[in-house]
C-alpha cells in the first residue's frame, strides 16, 4: 500500500491560504481504512497573526493629554503616585499601581474620579482634558487665585474680549 501523504493547495477563504496534508493508510484493525487530514497554516501566516496582536498590545496611550497633565500636576504639589491616589479615595494597596497606569496612558479615570484628584491637587479637572498649553495654564493659575482675584480676571477678560 502506498502511505506517502498526498499534498494539495486549497484555500479555505481568499485571505488565509492552507495547505492540506492527507495520509491514506490501511489499519490492520477490523480491516477498517482510516483518513487522518490535518490543516496545517503557513507559518508566515502565523507569524503575522503573532505579530499583529502583538503590535496591538502596546498601542498609543488613550488620552496622552490626560496623562501628561496629570504628571505635571502630581509633581507641582511634590506628592508621589501611591499618595495622591489614597487622598483621592483609592485603597493603599493598589493605589500607586492605579496612578501609574493613568500618568502613563495605559488608562483614564472615570469623570468623577478625575474630578477627586483635582480637587485634592487643587486644580480644576478642565485643566486635565486642556489640549492648548496655553490655556490649560491660565486653568491652573486661575485655580491658584482667591476669589477676589478671581473675579477681577474674569472682568479683565471681559474687557479684552470687547
Amino acid at each position: 500500500m502506498d502511505t506517502t501523504p498526498v499534498v494539495e493547495a486549497h484555500p479555505v477563504n481568499k485571505t488565509a491560504p492552507t495547505k492540506i496534508i492527507i495520509f491514506k493508510s490501511i489499519s490492520n484493525l477490523r480491516g477498517l481504512r482510516f483518513r487522518a487530514i490535518f490543516y496545517v497554516f503557513r507559518r508566515e501566516k502565523s507569524k503575522a497573526i503573532y505579530d499583529y496582536r502583538r503590535m496591538q498590545s502596546r498601542s498609543l496611550p488613550k488620552n496622552p493629554v490626560f496623562s501628561r497633565r496629570l504628571r505635571q500636576a502630581r509633581q507641582r504639589r511634590d506628592l508621589s503616585q501611591d499618595r495622591l491616589g489614597v487622598l483621592a479615595g483609592l485603597e493603599e494597596s493598589s493605589s500607586s499601581a492605579r496612578m501609574s497606569r493613568y500618568e502613563s496612558g495605559i488608562h483614564e479615570p472615570a469623570l468623577q474620579f478625575a474630578e477627586a484628584i483635582a480637587k485634592v491637587l487643587g486644580i480644576s479637572a478642565a485643566y486635565f482634558y486642556c489640549s492648548d498649553d496655553r490655556l490649560a495654564d491660565i486653568i491652573r493659575i486661575y485655580s491658584d487665585l482667591s476669589e477676589t482675584k478671581r473675579e477681577a480676571l474674569h472682568q479683565s477678560a471681559i474687557n479684552i474680549a470687547e
